[in-house]
């Protein structure tokens, strides 16, 4: 077990330094709440960070792999600035970034939002908010943050461990995650102390190589929300962003009529001070800013900060680069689907590909209005929008929307149609005594449907009647049941199975007589069940 995290109370002038070591545990008596705080906290003067970029470990900087959630960032200051917006109010552009964190990066929720300031010349002083390689060692320690931070603060990180810089999740032995350990060192800096919770990554207590610190737990999420508050549904929200040119738009929710910051990331050099373009009025209602690109703005965030001091002034980190002309996030827009044919039952689960922009921020899906699930959809960035779809569908043409904070899609049309071949689909991989299964079956509409059941994978083939994939030549083929397929393109048999031994396979498979055809029947695919209990 590696304790995390020691606290020194300097007697000199020196700031106390919040760390992250090996080698000896930390005394402290545990509270219920778990997280516990500093007294300190970030105003929105001390929201940037900074990198100075000179580790000496050969794995720190390996990640050459540009990532258009973190734009203009490689190596170590990617992983850094990654850590850094986990802690942030909401998902970071799309989220992506982290194959650890399939929820996406930005798991806050408070009214905290850093603001992404590049590289740093050097590694500056305690109160200059830089993240900074510190040569040799000392006894287990990983990295520290000095504070007191309200006024400014500093990680170092010792040279003498061999970082990994991410963002691969197979670590060499010996290696230490740099994503995980910045993840824990910058919820110092933002007035967070050691956590007794277990699975936090604010432990004062944690193995191996701390990637896993690199996603924030609800106990993280409770002790950024007891400093900052719980994020309020005004804080303003950059939801997408245009750039044509040197005109910018911003798309969002909650800006100020009048008097709205902008703030950019800086291209090179400076203080960690963003590059803010002031005194800004928003357009169509709150949700729209509009202007000129300043020259001194780089690849990295853009925030909106209203008039006004409270944490819950300023919005979300917002991915824009300045180098790149393009349309990210928004309103939803819709520009295709692939495929643009379904079936009312497929052999294999059906997905439709959503191509277009503003996925990253969508609320909800809907098919002829009606909402999906949760997990009935998807995003990958801010591009694409994946749907799963059931069995069975009803044939036509059905309307698809896509919803987000700025509005919902116009309607894309998806036809549904009959299988050009008889198609068999379960509701489950398992079957049980206490639970029916369900057995759809697509074809043309008036078709003759026999369900046929065995517990043998060996064919049957029946001369001039019907060429099964099951039964093993009719010695174990069993007839569920017989029926037609209605209008809608598919019928549903709904059965259960009983007193069958643990685990026995059961292999369904459909034969089927369309409408006006003579034998042999049509067979669909075959597929399978496990009877468990």
């Amino acid at each position: 077990m590696v304790p995390l995290g020691c606290k020194w109370n300097s007697l000199s002038a020196a700031p106390a330094l919040l760390g992250l070591v090996a080698g000896f545990a930390l005394a402290r008596a545990p509270r219920a709440a778990g997280w516990t705080a500093t007294g300190d906290a970030l105003d929105l003067e001390q929201r940037d960070l900074r990198v100075h970029d000179v580790f000496s470990a050969s794995g720190a900087n390996t990640n050459k792999s540009p990532d258009s959630n973190f734009p203009g960032a490689l190596g170590a200051p990617l992983a850094i600035w990654k850590a850094a917006v986990e802690w942030g109010s909401e998902r970071h552009g799309g989220g992506g970034g982290d194959p650890s964190q399939l929820n996406g990066l930005g798991s806050g929720a408070a009214n905290y939002d850093p603001s992404w300031q590049g590289l740093a010349s050097g590694p500056g002083g305690p109160n200059d908010n830089v993240h900074a390689p510190l040569s040799g060692s000392a006894p287990g320690v990983y990295a520290f943050c000095e504070t007191p931070t309200s006024d400014g603060w500093r990680i170092r990180y010792y040279q003498g461990w061999q970082w990994h810089g991410g963002p691969g999740l197979a670590l060499a032995p010996g290696e230490i995650d740099l994503q995980g350990v910045a993840t824990h060192e910058h919820g110092h800096a933002l007035g967070l102390g050691h956590s007794s919770a277990a699975g936090s990554t604010m432990l004062a207590n944690a193995t191996g190589s701390l990637l896993g610190l690199r996603s924030i737990e609800s106990d993280d999420v409770a002790g950024i929300a007891a400093i900052y508050g719980t994020k309020v549904a005004t804080k303003p929200r950059v939801l997408g962003s245009e750039l044509s040119g040197t005109q910018v738009v911003l798309h969002g929710l909650n800006f100020a009529a009048g008097g709205n910051e902008v703030w950019f990331t800086r291209r090179s050099g400076g203080d960690g001070t963003p590059v803010v373009v002031p005194a800004l009025a928003s357009t169509h209602g709150g949700t729209r800013i509009t202007l000129t690109l300043p020259v001194a703005a780089g690849p990295g965030d853009v925030l909106v900060r209203r008039p006004g001091s409270a944490h819950a002034c300023l919005s979300n980190a917002w991915p824009f680069d300045t180098d790149h002309p393009g349309t990210s996030g928004g309103p939803i827009a819709i520009a295709g689907v692939v495929p643009v044919n379904l079936w009312t039952v497929a052999a294999n689960p059906q997905s439709i590909v959503l191509s277009g922009s503003g996925f990253a921020s969508a609320t909800a899906v809907a098919i002829d209005g009606v909402a999906l699930a949760a997990g009935a959809w998807s995003t990958a960035g801010d591009s694409t929008l994946t749907i799963q779809l059931s069995n069975p569908m009803a044939p036509g043409m059905r309307a698809v929307e896509v919803t987000n904070p700025l509005g919902t899609s116009a309607p894309l049309q998806v036809s549904v149609l009959p299988p050009t071949l008889p198609a068999l689909a379960l509701s489950s991989p398992i079957s049980s005594s206490a639970k029916q299964l369900h057995a759809f079956v697509g074809a043309e509409p008036g078709s003759l449907v026999w369900l046929c059941a065995s517990s043998s994978a060996e064919p049957t083939s029946l001369a001039g009647i019907v060429d099964l994939a099951i039964g093993a030549g009719g010695q174990s083929l069993f007839l569920l049941n017989m029926w037609s397929i209605d209008a809608a393109g598919s019928v549903t048999f709904s059965f259960q199975f009983s007193g069958l031994p643990f685990g026995t396979p059961i292999h369904l498979q459909a034969a089927v007589l369309p409408v006006g055809s003579a034998l042999p029947l049509a067979a669909s695919n075959a597929a399978t069940t496990i009877f468990y209990f």
